[in-house]
């Protein structure tokens, strides 16, 4: 990061860096929100450019640059920046983060995160219908297959399903509860 001058001395900028982990189907919401973010902060004292990242499943970043702490301070404490958290809260789940320094180094939430018991409870709920399924499909077999058979079929059954259809499914709808951590914020480690 090049370094800016600010009244009189040479400074560092700083970055306001929001990730959102979106409910299924809000894409489109975000998109028009990051824009009327975009707009607020370009209008902000200071304001030195943004960015915006769509990452896969479901998680989007905007990168706000100031050239200064105290004129990202200034836009935070606006009612315009706290009237879009909230409505971006409305549908997705944020982790906020401020860096700066050169260079600046900012951690951000991939698809794993979120703590085990989430993500265990996610894979159950996935897994268990189909291992009733299968066994109850597996009953209605006129002859029993034996039981290294049985076991092949069963993990190929749950293994495709899981991952064309269930996992999916359970990660669009469940991610936004499974990455937010006790604050209500995404999370970036998957230590507990």
């Amino acid at each position: 990061m090049a370094r800016d001058d600010h009244e009189g001395g040479a400074e560092t900028g700083v970055a306001l860096i929001v990730t959102r982990v979106l409910a299924k189907g809000a894409e489109d919401d975000f998109r028009a929100w990051s824009e009327r973010v975009d707009r607020s902060a370009a209008a902000a004292r200071g304001h030195r450019g943004g960015l915006r990242l769509e990452q896969t499943g479901g998680l989007f970043h905007t990168l706000q640059r100031f050239t200064s702490h105290e004129s990202l301070e200034a836009w935070r404490r606006s009612s315009d920046y706290a009237r879009l958290m909230r409505e971006g809260d409305r549908f997705s789940t944020p982790r906020i983060q401020e860096v700066a320094g050169a260079p600046a180094v900012a951690r951000l939430p991939s698809d794993g995160d979120g703590p085990k018991w989430k993500l265990f409870l996610m894979s159950w709920l996935g897994v268990l219908p189909l291992v009733l399924l299968f066994n109850g499909l597996i009953q209605l077999l006129p002859l029993q297959p034996p039981w290294y058979l049985r076991a092949l079929l069963q993990s190929c059954f749950l293994v495709a399903l899981m991952t064309w259809l269930v996992r999916p499914a359970l990660a669009r709808r469940l991610k936004p509860w499974a990455m937010r951590d006790s604050d209500g914020d995404a999370r970036v480690t998957s230590d507990d």
